[in-house]
Formats: C-alpha cells, structure tokens, sequence
C-alpha cells in the first residue's frame, strides 16, 4: 500500500514528529519491498518526482498551509526530513543492485588473449561437379558452389552424408 501524505491540522512539535514518524516507516516499508527494477523505479518516482511525489506533497500539505507564526521551525523540519527520504531513497535504490548490473559484461577486466600463431579458418570455394567429383579450381561445368572452411581439411556434403576429403 503506497503512502500518502496527510494534511496537517496541528502544526505543533509532538503533531510534525507523529507524522514524520509514520512517514518514514512507510518509507522503511516499501523500501524492505523493492525487487526488480520496476519496482525502484516506481519507488523512486513515488517518493522524489517534482509534480506528485511525496516530497513535492510535503511542501503542499504541510508547509504553505503552516500558520504564519509556525512557518519556520516546520519549514527547518521539512528540510530535515527532505535530506533524510533523498538519502534513504538512494541508499535503498543503491542496496538492491539491478539485474541489468549483475549481467553486465565488465570492460575493465583484461580480454581473452590469443596465443600467436593460432590457427585461424580460412573460406576456400569448392566446386561439386554432377559426376560426384570435388575441386578447387573455379572449372566452367561447376554445378553448385559452396564456401566451407578450410581447417586442414575440407568437408563435402554429398548424398546426405558428410565425407572427410583428402
């Protein structure tokens, strides 16, 4: 259940530290709930966006309708409390790492180095001709061309077969 932000008829020290009370143990609970990146996102946008966040709703509900004579010691306590939601809400974000991070390839760590010298696959055309016969040579009665790599060996598929040719 999301938390919403209630307005304010007493603006007396035990009234603003009741209701921040109950606001940060909403923000301690839906914290503890957070798992897949959805779920922060939605959180985060919860808590800090400017239009409707609970942040911006503190301002609203709290603050403006303040009476004139107790506008600064609530204003010096939704400070307070400003830093301390931005400060949880990060440290809740920054706790639960995303799956995007867990799976991400680092590219600090050193690469796969190859040894010199390696054999490497070169392509080579081979010509299978109607008689059954494999060459090499780009011949004019070449009836199917294939590219396969040539690893020491050629392959020819012939009848459905694999052949190791010599």
């Amino acid at each position: 259940m999301a938390y919403t932000v209630p307005q304010l008829k007493d603006f007396s020290p035990a009234a603003l530290d009741k209701a921040v009370e109950k606001l940060l143990s909403a923000l301690d609970q839906e914290s503890a709930a957070l798992a897949d990146e959805a779920q922060r996102k939605t959180f985060r946008d919860h808590w800090l966006a400017r239009k409707d966040g609970i942040l911006t709703q503190i301002n609203e509900l709290w603050l403006k309708p303040a009476p004139k004579e107790a506008k600064r010691e609530v204003g010096q306590r939704v400070n307070k409390l400003k830093a301390e939601v931005e400060s949880k809400v990060d440290a809740a974000l920054a706790q639960a790492p995303s799956a995007k991070a867990e799976s991400a390839i680092d590219i600090f760590l050193p690469g796969i180095r190859r040894p010199i010298g390696a054999e490497s696959c070169l392509h080579t055309n081979v010509f299978i001709y109607s008689d059954g016969q494999t060459r090499r040579s780009a011949d004019t009665d070449a009836m199917t061309s294939y590219v396969f790599p040539l690893c020491g060996k050629i392959y020819h598929v012939a009848l459905g077969e694999l052949e190791i040719l010599k």
